[in-house]
């Protein structure tokens, strides 16, 4: 075997080791894919997840209170209040606002309220959500159930459940799944599709490169 055989050859491993990984990568995201589809549907039939638009709520004898002051020149930054039973459990400093808009879409990008009902269990449940650090996706929730009982917790969008990605959704100004943001981001089955395209192009070349090989070696020499 000459040397440009052997490079052909080098070439040949390293076009099937990038065709594998491109099919691997796309079968990945199918799979993640279909797993996604199938949460979502699971949760429309039992659930349903309605925004409330007032900023002043009374759920089960919990007051709910969203306000701001201070604030900025512009009036587009303010500091973001959010009361319950009239005591302040949470202060944001420094929000974006929408000055324009009225009630809760002021702060749609702050804190959200949503009714979550449970349709096969007859329950439901207030959700509130903010943003609680500007700087980092870091999320709080307060759950408020038929009882009046509130729950708090925080999370990522890396730590989400799968409730949270669905509360998640509305305040964040991306679209998030819980397998995967794929069926949500544009462009991204076109991105596939290139990708798998790709890879079976990889794999294709690399096997006419070593089929020409295995053929002139079988030449007899003249």
């Amino acid at each position: 075997m000459n040397r440009r055989q052997k490079m052909l050859v080098g070439t040949t491993g390293l076009l099937f080791v990038i065709g594998a990984v491109c099919i691997l990568l796309v079968a990945y995201f199918l799979i993640q894919s279909v797993r996604e589809h199938f949460y979502q549907r699971a949760f429309d039939q039992q659930y349903e997840l309605q925004q409330v638009e007032e900023a002043e709520e009374v759920f089960h004898g919990v007051k709910i209170q969203t306000y701001h002051t201070n604030e900025g020149p512009d009036g587009n930054k303010a500091d973001v209040i959010v009361e319950m039973n009239d005591e302040v459990v949470e202060e944001l400093k420094g929000r974006a606002i929408n000055p324009a808009s009225e009630e809760m879409k002021v702060y749609s990008h702050v804190v959200r309220y949503s009714l979550f009902t449970d349709k096969k269990r007859g329950k439901e449940e207030l959700i509130v959500i903010l943003n609680s650090d500007r700087d980092t996706p870091v999320y709080r929730t307060y759950r408020i159930n038929e009882n009046g009982v509130v729950s708090q917790n925080d999370f990522t969008t890396d730590s989400k459940s799968k409730q949270e990605t669905q509360f998640l959704n509305g305040i964040s100004e991306e679209q998030y799944g819980y397998y995967t943001n794929l069926p949500y981001q544009d462009g991204s089955w076109a991105s596939l599709i290139f990708l798998g395209l790709m890879g079976i192009g990889c794999l294709i070349s690399a096997a006419w490169i070593r089929r020409t090989i295995l053929e002139k070696r079988e030449e007899p020499a003249a």
